[in-house]
């Protein structure tokens, strides 16, 4: 969810509570959909990507949960671009999003420009530690509704298990022996004598 105007204090953002900050940029040019909101500092933290104009062109601060994908977006140089390198975030289109985006799109594209692309990296794995402080609420009721049983074989990539009643593998098995062909040799060394 993109919020206008976060509380800010002498220029830096008024944290909420057990929120840190992981990552603070200066010269970060931030787009929201193909809108240039000019330079500003960046601030990832454990709850929020909070992001305010040097020029006092607005202030805005973006839920991590809302946040779909993040990835690292590099202008190839035997491609046209209108964009740099940079940060890219597909965010939940949300009420407060609709100015910039058709009501059919359920994301909004933002994206964060360095200065220097050196930073790329580095602003990548705060967002990345942010995603990861902040896990989609809907992941985690899937995946605690798994029983032990279920989670075991959803985990199991190699091989497709099938899970049978032991009535019905006994019943199998039965079918299938003819002549005491899946007996035990000792049982038969034993019967003989």
């Amino acid at each position: 969810m993109v919020i206008l105007l976060p509380e800010i204090k002498d220029k830096k953002p008024v944290l909420l509570l057990e929120e840190t900050i992981l990552l603070e940029l200066d010269q970060i040019e931030m787009y929201i959909v193909d809108a240039s909101y000019s330079s500003g500092t960046l601030y990832v933290t454990s709850r929020r990507l909070i992001w305010i104009s040097d020029s006092n062109k607005g202030s805005y601060s973006i839920s991590c949960r809302s946040i779909v994908i993040h990835g690292v977006s590099r202008l190839d140089e035997n491609e046209k671009s209108s964009f740099p390198s940079c940060v890219v975030c597909q965010i939940e289109n949300e009420s407060e999003l609709e100015p910039f985006c058709s009501i059919e799109n359920n994301y909004v594209t933002v994206r964060f420009i360095p200065s220097n692309e050196d930073l790329l990296q580095e602003m990548y794995k705060a967002f990345s530690k942010a995603a990861e402080l902040n896990p989609d609420p809907k992941n985690r009721e899937d995946e605690s509704s798994l029983s032990d049983n279920e989670y075991e074989n959803e985990n199991e990539n190699d091989e497709q298990q099938v899970m049978l009643p032991k009535d019905a593998f006994e019943n199998f098995m039965k079918k299938l022996e003819v002549n005491g062909q899946f007996e035990d040799p000792e049982e038969e060394d034993d019967e003989k004598n």
